[in-house]
């Protein structure tokens, strides 16, 4: 899971990173396992644990960070890369965190294209339920929503869930909670 987390934190990571010169549009020539990744000052950042032409797997002190190909540049058998060890990690760790937060009560929820639909009404132990248009809500299963530092993302089509979602129940919880006794019959209780 931590392997998702970052590869999500890593499309945030292609905006930021100040490219070396002169860089390729697919994976860098001769690029293995193993190669060390340095700053344009020559400063460590990590090691390659994986790449292929879309992206360069980078293990720094603290993450396993994908990141675009054409992010690198070869050069005396090592990568240069636009961002210390120390700005990737902290790059890493602000879109988990950001990530993290996106899942809360009262956040909005994107479909799987994209598109802004809900908001999270009520988080349970095995499911979240979305508040949709016209007081219509729906629960989806927890894994079913992702965490994004943009945002929540269901991982269904918008339209779908629309068609399946009911409208919201009586607050039958609230008149329970101000009456403890509601429903039961208290002169039963203790007898044998």
């Amino acid at each position: 899971m931590n392997f998702l987390k970052t590869a999500f934190a890593a499309t945030a990571l292609v905006a930021m990173a100040p490219l070396a010169p002169a860089v390729a549009a697919a994976q860098p020539a001769g690029v293995t396992a193993g190669m060390e990744v340095v700053d344009t000052n020559g400063g460590m950042v990590g090691t390659v644990i994986a790449a292929d032409d879309q992206l360069v797997t980078v293990r720094t002190d603290r993450h396993e960070v994908p990141v675009p190909a054409n992010s690198f540049t070869p050069h005396e058998g090592k990568l240069l890369f636009g961002m210390t060890a120390a700005e990737l990690n902290a790059a890493v760790d602000a879109n988990m965190a950001a990530a993290e937060a996106s899942v809360a009560v009262g956040k909005a929820v994107k479909d799987v294209n994209g598109v802004e639909f809900a908001t999270i009404d009520e988080m349970g132990a095995d499911y979240i339920q979305l508040a949709l248009e016209g007081d219509k809500v729906i629960r989806i299963p927890v894994d079913g929503l992702q965490k994004d530092a943009n945002g929540a993302i269901a991982l269904y089509n918008a339209a779908d869930l629309m068609a399946g979602a009911v409208d919201r129940p009586e607050e039958v919880q609230a008149e329970a909670e101000a009456d403890p006794h509601a429903g039961h019959d208290m002169g039963a209780e203790g007898t044998n």
